[in-house]
């Protein structure tokens, strides 16, 4: 069988063919990765050293009512749809598993794509977010979604300098009281371009499961450990 590529995983026949591509691209993305204390302090300074991916914003200090008050008045009109993609973004600001932290703080995150972190084949976030943590590369707290959706409204450069269609925010999965047995939710910017008005982002959620994996071209964006 051929090795792993997107076109050879799309004309696989069998869920079995399938696995066994995915398997083989397991092996070959961990071939090569050295995680001697050397290695992992060159590519963390590789990854931060493009200011241009670098975001730095404030958390916390509203309540969550404050903080999602504070999206509406960014709304134009009253068409929700010019913030948010779909109902689920809005469900999951207002359901239980969404929260904020009473202590503001100043933050940098970084947008770093799968493969700079040595993925060549589609790896899960357990995965993803392991390697990235060895680069001192943290999760993030779930507010970091809108509050970076905010940021970009104000400075555009933010998102449309990070080159990407879409950033997902690394963090934990939040649930859906709204939608009993639907997967988990990872926040995610995109862009909004609404009859020739200049590009905005949009908040979205992806939806996301333990099994799932993420294509090397995937974008997230981690908090910078001090």
């Amino acid at each position: 069988m051929e090795g792993y590529s997107r076109e050879t995983f799309d004309k696989a026949q069998t869920e079995e063919e399938k696995n066994i591509l995915l398997e083989k691209a397991q092996e070959d993305t961990h071939g090569g990765f050295s995680e001697s204390e050397e290695a992992l302090n060159s590519m963390r300074e590789r990854l931060l050293s493009n200011p241009e991916k670098i975001f730095h914003i404030t958390v916390g200090g509203k309540t969550k009512n404050e903080l999602i008050n504070k999206l509406w008045s960014k709304i134009r009109g009253d068409d929700k749809t010019t913030l948010l993609h779909g109902s689920w973004a809005e469900q999951l600001l207002k359901g239980e598993d969404f929260t904020t932290s009473e202590k503001m703080e100043n933050i940098d995150l970084v947008a770093v794509s799968v493969s700079d972190l040595g993925f060549r084949a589609p790896t899960t976030a357990e995965e993803i977010y392991r390697r990235a943590e060895s680069l001192g590369l943290d999760i993030c707290p779930a507010e970091v979604g809108p509050v970076l959706l905010l940021a970009n409204l104000e400075d555009d450069r933010l998102f449309i300098s990070a080159g990407s269609e879409e950033l997902l925010i690394a963090m934990n999965g939040l649930g859906n009281t709204a939608r009993p047995g639907s997967y988990d939710g990872l926040f995610a910017l995109r862009p909004f371009d609404s009859f020739g008005e200049p590009k905005h982002p949009l908040l979205e959620v992806v939806g996301t499961k333990p099994a799932a994996s993420y294509y090397p071209s995937t974008v997230f964006v981690f908090h910078v450990r001090k």
